[in-house]
């Protein structure tokens, strides 16, 4: 079977340092049709979003790139920063440890189609299954000890683009959905760390100034303990009595991070069999 492989993508981070980067709001002038889509899907609610991510976000603003340097290094990031001569820089860090309402066991099961991986076994009572009509697969909600955040997964069998992540989300997240109980989930452990292009926003402006250079970095863990999400993003500028049901993902799978106040979920990743653990 072809390999899909595993992406995530972070607008929490990206819109902590746009709003940086503009703090006065100002419309920001697009060159291009993947900007205003962008700019078009998540900026209005990413932005609303951003006070209630108060305590899992964090950025800065300088002109030295030495200080943006050991900043990022600070927060476990190697992003060396290179600022022009009268140039800005906006670095922004979005990291999110959860811990399962209940730890799991980590066992090592042969996945049809894909071979050997770790997987995480987690019990019911931190698992809420979802029948979603007309999709072909059931979702799962896991409950963590941490302040009403939620790890919504579900399976595909479709690629989907950085950019067109949290879209997907948030599609699945609100979609008609039947309860059904399930006595265990079994996962593949996920873990990677990747580069992510986000050379789309060059260009970007507002009176003064423009987004010259872009990196952006993201990591995620998912195991029987919790899962850990993290991105860092750097903008340079110029100016009843049944059968026990155990589910066992099998396939490429949507990792969302997400709570019920927010309206774009920050964090999402398709996990494939290239991040899965041995």
């Amino acid at each position: 079977m072809e390999s899909m492989g595993s992406k995530a993508f972070c607008t929490g981070a990206v819109f902590m340092a746009l709003h940086m980067a503009n703090p006065l709001g100002r419309a920001w002038t697009t060159r291009s049709d993947r900007q205003k889509l962008f700019l078009g899907r998540y900026e209005n609610h990413s932005l609303l979003d951003l006070p209630k991510l108060k305590d899992v976000l964090d950025g800065i603003a300088t002109s030295d790139p030495v200080a943006l340097t050991e900043w990022f290094a600070k927060k476990g990031f190697n992003m060396p920063a290179n600022i022009p001569p009268g140039g800005t820089a906006v670095g922004s860090v979005f990291d999110l440890l959860v811990e399962w309402l209940e730890k799991g066991v980590r066992e090592r099961l042969n996945i049809p189609n894909y071979g050997m991986f770790s997987t995480a076994n987690l019990k019911g009572g931190t698992v809420t299954g979802w029948k979603l009509p007309g999709y072909n697969y059931p979702m799962f909600t896991l409950r963590t000890k941490k302040d009403g955040w939620e790890v919504v997964l579900v399976e595909t069998d479709e690629d989907c683009p950085h950019l067109d992540l949290q879209w997907r989300a948030m599609q699945f997240l609100g979609r008609e959905r039947q309860h059904f109980t399930v006595d265990n989930l079994i996962f593949p452990c996920v873990k990677f760390e990747q580069d992510v292009d986000i050379s789309f926003l060059v260009g970007m402006s507002v009176p003064e100034f423009r987004i010259d250079n872009t990196l952006k970095k993201v990591r995620l863990r998912v195991d029987e303990e919790g899962a850990h999400a993290e991105a860092a993003v750097m903008l340079t500028m110029r100016g009843g009595f049944r059968q026990k049901v155990i589910y066992n993902i099998t396939r490429p799978f949507y990792v969302i991070f997400t709570r019920k106040d927010l309206a774009v979920p920050p964090f999402v990743a398709l996990c494939g069999p290239d991040s899965w653990q041995k």
